[in-house]
């Protein structure tokens, strides 16, 4: 009898590492080229035609983002909990915080506030080159 429950015991532990080790953390999946495909300011949904833009988020904790034509960078880190992403820009040192709302590999939604202005993007990995 002692020997089934040791058994189901380390079945248990084991399947829990298993899974531990298959999951990929967050910061891992956010690590990518991502293009902006739907944006909101203030609430306001922009149209298709006003929408485009890349955040680059690399291993080393560096970061570019095209926005309006304008190319920004610095250093971006996740929030001690997991949910949200800080960027810091190098230009002015200014702080962004953007709450995670939905994150997948195909799919990342933030939202947070920007020069005064509630913002949120939806985002998607920028298409493997061939």
């Amino acid at each position: 009898m002692k020997k089934n429950i040791f058994s189901v015991l380390l079945f248990i532990i084991a399947s829990t590492f298993l899974l531990a080790s298959c999951a990929k953390k967050k910061a891992e999946i956010l690590t990518k080229e991502w293009l902006v495909k739907e944006a909101k300011y203030a609430g306001m949904q922009l149209s298709e035609e006003m929408v485009s833009g890349k955040l680059t988020l690399r291993s080393d904790s560096t970061f570019s983002r095209l926005e309006a034509g304008q190319t920004s960078d610095g250093k971006w880190a996740l929030s001690a909990d997991e949910s949200k992403i800080v960027l810091t820009f190098n230009d002015a040192g200014d702080k962004v915080e953007y709450l995670i709302t939905e994150l997948t590999e195909e799919k990342l939604i933030i939202k947070g506030k920007e020069m005064g202005m509630d913002r949120e993007y939806t985002l998607a990995p920028v298409p493997a080159k061939k």
